[in-house]
């Protein structure tokens, strides 16, 4: 046998061998942010990217149907044309129910982008232009008085300049009341920077600052292409603009932005 027989075969016997596994794996949850499910085609259900918020169809033979559950969507190896739900997604190396020592760190440790992060996230509505998800959260105030910030929806148009750009800081007041504090206008989204994200409502728990520009036609979230979101949760070490904690320009100096 020659070898360039001998490297045909090996290569045949390659290609000859079952292909298995998943391409393009990401974390999504299950239906719409209005609560729709089901397509109204048999086995196909509405997620939502968990990255993004986009909302994409795709086919479920293997979880309950039931809304906002973790999962993780990709495509068969076998079936690349084909998206469809891999399975519950599993927050840690281990099912839920395992005991952990105090204190103790393994190589599992996971390390997760703050979007994955669900209290008091908010996420475009895909093909919404500007509505937003704002995933409610239980929380203090100042006094130590727990309170709720319900899910929700909220409509961002009226707050788009008719010229130039601007910052809107989606936050709560102390009775979970959702509010949007405008910063100043500059120029263009070209000049808008993190400094010009307006400060901290005393007493209020902020969420994110969202990029409102004049020719805006839509809101985006994903930080590997466009990203008009700046996440600003667990930032602040206090709720108000005096005494302790770190200010947005410390944060912003310590993220290299």
């Amino acid at each position: 046998m020659t070898l360039t027989q001998s490297r045909l075969r090996r290569v045949l016997k390659k290609v000859s061998s079952p292909q298995t596994g998943w391409l393009d794996v990401f974390p999504a949850v299950i239906g719409k942010a209005d609560g729709t499910i089901q397509t109204g085609v048999s086995g196909i259900i509405y997620i939502r990217n968990f990255l993004n918020g986009q909302v994409l169809t795709v086919y479920n033979f293997v979880t309950p149907n039931t809304l906002n559950l973790q999962v993780d969507v990709g495509r068969k190896v076998e079936q690349p044309g084909l998206w469809q739900v891999k399975g519950v997604r599993e927050t840690y190396s281990q099912p839920a129910g395992g005991i952990v020592g105090s204190g103790s760190h393994t190589h599992n440790d996971l390390f997760i982008n703050r979007n994955r992060f669900l209290p008091f996230l908010v996420l475009p509505v895909d093909g919404s232009g500007f509505e937003v998800q704002i995933y409610g959260d239980v929380t203090r105030n100042a006094a130590g008085t727990a309170f709720n910030i319900e899910n929700q929806q909220l409509d961002l148009s009226s707050y788009v300049p008719a010229a130039g750009a601007l910052w809107g800081v989606i936050d709560a007041d102390e009775t979970g009341a959702i509010s949007v504090n405008e910063g100043s206008v500059v120029d263009s989204k070209e000049v808008l920077m993190l400094a010009d994200i307006p400060a901290s409502v005393d007493g209020h728990i902020e969420s994110c600052a969202i990029r409102l520009y004049a020719g805006q036609e839509q809101l985006y979230r994903d930080m590997n292409s466009i990203n008009d979101f700046v996440d600003l949760r667990f930032m602040i070490g206090g709720i108000s603009n005096g005494g302790g904690g770190a200010s947005k320009a410390d944060i912003f100096l310590l993220m290299g932005a």
